[in-house]
C-alpha cells in the first residue's frame, strides 16, 4: 500500500507564501497595474476607412480587456491554491492528532 507523506510546516509556509505574494506583492500594484492597462483615453483613435488601424484599435483593446482578466484569474487561482494548501494541511494536522490520541489511549500512556 503506498502513502502519503505529507510536510505540514512545508505546506504551511507555502500556504503563507502564496498568501504574500498576493497581499504583500500583488494587490498593493493592482491599482497602479490596471491604471496603466486602462489610463482612461485611446492611444489612439481608429479612423473610418483605415482597415488596419481599426484592426490594431481592437486588437489593443481586447489585449487589454484580455490581460486584466488573466491577471484577475491569476489572483483568484493563487487564493485558491494556498486556501487548499492550508485545507490540507489542517486535515492532515487533525487526522495526526487523532491518530496519536488514538495510539496514546490504546497502549495507556
Amino acid at each position: 500500500m503506498a502513502t502519503i507523506d505529507v510536510d505540514l510546516s512545508a505546506l504551511r509556509e507555502f500556504t503563507k507564501a502564496l498568501r504574500d505574494e498576493l497581499n504583500l506583492s500583488l494587490y498593493p500594484q493592482l491599482h497602479r497595474i490596471v491604471d496603466s492597462l486602462d489610463p482612461g483615453y485611446e492611444p489612439f483613435h481608429a479612423k473610418d476607412g483605415f482597415l488596419e488601424l481599426q484592426a490594431a484599435h481592437g486588437t489593443y483593446h481586447d489585449c487589454r480587456v484580455r490581460t486584466v482578466q488573466i491577471l484577475f484569474a491569476f489572483a483568484q487561482a493563487t487564493e485558491a491554491l494556498a486556501a487548499a494548501a492550508e485545507q490540507v494541511a489542517q486535515q492532515y494536522g487533525a487526522s495526526d492528532a487523532q491518530a496519536l490520541t488514538s495510539f496514546t489511549s490504546r497502549v495507556g500512556g
